[in-house]
């Protein structure tokens, strides 16, 4: 009987794991892939809620980017290195917690009360070795993790990172072209035109662009007077 329900269980973890590799393979949007994989861990652990977080490195900060379960308000961001979270980041492996609510990591204790979690499991997302971000699902009920089910997130998540990379590095490129495209607009609108106030005012746009930025603005130099001036801007400076 024990062979039976450890052969069926092994069976059951091969099949979400060729699951997973299908689901993640069908598409290059970041956002998807992550709701996607949000979704097939609530689903093979039958938990109330999965969210995953990945460290955004410009901000400094380790933000919430898919969740799968309802909840009354939305999950916060939080500082990275902080939060549970931050604690799987920093030890890149799994973590198991019996009692969310008095669990001294926990930075959003009024949410987590709110929401009436009591247990979790997060393991970690790694790429290349270096942890990007960690996923965590939790039930409103408590619950005894076993190794099997932390064994099978963990082999998930690492499934998943292989489909995150791929989505940047579809993102990074389309990114990529589209700064190329605003080069080349820049040298057909710097040549469509003898006036210097209309090319200036081209070249704010294309650079806003380029840099997405909200405001871009340009300084031209008047020789006489040796001093700066803005010539035109572009865009919004709040």
């Amino acid at each position: 009987s024990r062979l039976y329900e450890s052969v069926t269980r092994r069976a059951a973890e091969e099949e979400s794991l060729v699951e997973a590799g299908r689901l993640l393979a069908g598409t290059l949007q970041l956002p998807e892939v992550l709701e996607r994989l949000a979704d097939l861990v609530r689903k093979q652990l039958n938990t109330d809620l999965v969210t995953i977080h990945l460290l955004d490195e410009p901000m400094g900060n380790v933000r919430v980017r898919a969740q799968a379960g309802l909840t009354r308000e939305p999950a916060g961001h939080l500082e990275a290195g902080t939060g549970i979270p931050g604690s799987i980041m920093e030890k890149r492996e799994p973590v198991v917690v019996s009692d969310l609510q008095a669990d001294p990591r926990v930075q959003h204790r009024e949410w987590v009360v709110a929401e009436g979690l009591v247990s979790l499991l997060g393991v970690p997302l790694l790429l290349e070795g270096r942890a990007v971000g960690a996923l965590l699902t939790s039930c409103r009920r408590p619950r005894v993790f076993t190794p099997e089910e932390v064994a099978l997130t963990a082999a998930l998540a690492t499934s998943a990172v292989v489909a995150i990379r791929n989505a940047r590095l579809y993102q990074e490129a389309r990114e990529y072209a589209e700064r190329l495209r605003a080069l080349e607009e820049v040298n057909r609108l710097v040549s469509t035109s003898l006036q210097m106030d209309e090319v200036l005012e081209n070249i704010a746009a294309a650079a806003a662009r380029f840099f997405d930025a909200p405001w871009v603005s340009v300084w031209r130099l008047e020789p006489d007077q040796g001093v700066l001036r803005r010539a035109v801007s572009h865009g919004d400076p709040e």
